[in-house]
């Protein structure tokens, strides 16, 4: 009985060690994800906006 018990107990344990390992690995790629998503928009709201202003620069040189 007692050797059941152990081993019934060593069970759960690595269980629990691996839901939180997988829960851990689940929340840093969500992590990752966020940031590599908000890095990309930062990169594209960038490009939009030195690209209105080369071409309000450029518009606004011929215009003169």
């Amino acid at each position: 009985m007692v050797v059941v018990v152990v081993v019934e107990v060593e069970v759960v344990v690595f269980v629990v060690v691996v839901v939180v390992v997988v829960v851990v690995v689940v929340v840093v790629v969500v992590v990752v994800v966020v940031v590599v998503v908000v890095v990309v928009v930062v990169v594209v709201v960038v490009v939009v906006v030195v690209v209105v202003v080369v071409v309000v620069v450029v518009v606004d040189s011929r215009s003169k």
